[in-house]
């Protein structure tokens, strides 16, 4: 993984705190995709990390890191799921 990071050009560290360059990217697409692409084609797998599977690397991110906006709208959803009961048959 550090092979790949390192070949990706901009230092991921920039790309957190440089405004004018993070405002023109988006993540799944520009960083996330191409870099678990490459990833996974240096080991010579199958990608296991699709974009549709990015939600699981939440779970990685200390709580602390989150925008608050994010913990809120992740609250919100959590509030609308657990007040939905199942359709019948």
């Amino acid at each position: 993984m550090r092979q790949v990071l390192d070949e990706f050009g901009v230092p991921l560290d920039r790309l957190m705190t440089d405004q004018s360059l993070s405002r023109n990217i988006k993540a799944s697409e520009d960083i996330l995709d191409r870099i678990f692409r490459d990833y996974y084609a240096n080991l010579g797998l199958y990608n296991r990390m699709a974009k549709g599977n990015f939600y699981e690397l939440v779970q990685y991110i200390p709580v602390e890191d989150l925008d608050i906006e994010i913990a809120e709208k992740l609250d919100a959803i959590a509030d609308v799921a657990e007040s939905v009961t199942p359709a019948e048959g």
